[in-house]
């Protein structure tokens, strides 16, 4: 398989109903692989795989832990390990998975980065207390398109310029 986030849908679709040709061909033990493997390509998939094509980068974001999870979870049986069918078909189908997942991740992670810059870089403070922390109250811009939160500002001595 080699299908990236973008087309993975498409993909998926007609491997299942490849899937879903061969099941009644199935030794009826080795049907419940062929159900691992629609489960994997099933809704939470589908819902991935849309939301990454709408641009949905945020909503994708949510959905790789779900993706993950049932991709371990499926790699982690261990009923078939010598099965034809489990290392043919079921197999490489959670191990791609975990390959969009992480491919989804690196894309959109840049995506909603927020972008975030003082509003202002000129600060009034009293200086007179020596060795005791300065606080101050600044406004954030954010340019980006993701939300930061516990957002704290830390710069060396040798950046700030001090006029008197």
């Amino acid at each position: 398989m080699s299908a990236q986030c973008s087309s993975a849908r498409i993909t998926s679709v007609d491997v299942l109903r490849r899937y879903r040709a061969l099941k009644p061909l199935v030794l009826r033990r080795e049907q419940p692989l062929i159900s691992i493997a629609e489960s994997l390509l099933g809704g939470g998939f589908r819902e991935f795989t849309q939301s990454y094509e709408r641009g949905e980068m945020t909503t994708v974001v949510q959905q790789l832990k779900g993706i993950r999870q049932h991709a371990g979870d499926a790699l982690r049986l261990t009923s078939a390990p010598d099965s034809c069918l489990w290392n043919l078909l079921v197999k490489p189908i959670a191990e791609h998975l975990v390959v969009l997942a992480d491919q989804a991740n690196r894309t959109c992670r840049g995506a909603i980065t927020p972008a975030l810059k003082l509003s202002s870089r000129v600060f009034k403070s009293d200086l007179h207390r020596e060795g005791e922390a300065i606080y101050f109250a600044a406004r954030l811009l954010n340019k980006g398109v993701g939300s930061a939160l516990n957002v704290q500002l830390t710069t060396s001595d040798d950046r700030l310029a001090l006029d008197q």
